[in-house]
């Protein structure tokens, strides 16, 4: 799945589900797809050099694309965690959310306070 599908597919679940993205996660998405983008990208590269390249002696190394795919890949995952495609809270964000009220508001008990 390419960049433009994920964001085709991730509007069509919003739509349906009668949702629409706040503006961070429109940030979320954004960035969700730019991750889509360079992983294509660096696996295209490692199939083309293949995941084992010379390295500076001349010995076989691992291809620094594969780590990198790698990680963009859990980028990928974690962004794609963090948009509330449900429209449903979780425990923890309310959890998080209350918790972030109250050290704002100023009612904050503990260290210093």
């Amino acid at each position: 799945m390419d960049g433009e599908q994920l964001r085709e597919q991730v509007e069509a679940e919003l739509k349906e589900a009668g949702l629409e993205l706040t503006p961070a996660e429109s940030v979320l998405l954004d960035r969700a797809i730019n991750a889509t983008e360079t992983i294509l990208l660096l696996e295209a590269a490692v199939t083309e050099h293949g995941a084992l390249v010379p390295g500076p002696k001349g010995t076989l190394v691992v291809n620094p694309a594969v780590g990198e795919a790698r990680l963009q890949k859990l980028l990928l995952a974690r962004l794609l965690s963090q948009l509330n495609l449900t429209g449903k809270s979780t425990a923890a964000s309310e959890h998080g959310r209350k918790a972030a009220n109250i050290r704002w508001s100023g009612n904050a008990v503990g260290r210093g306070r």
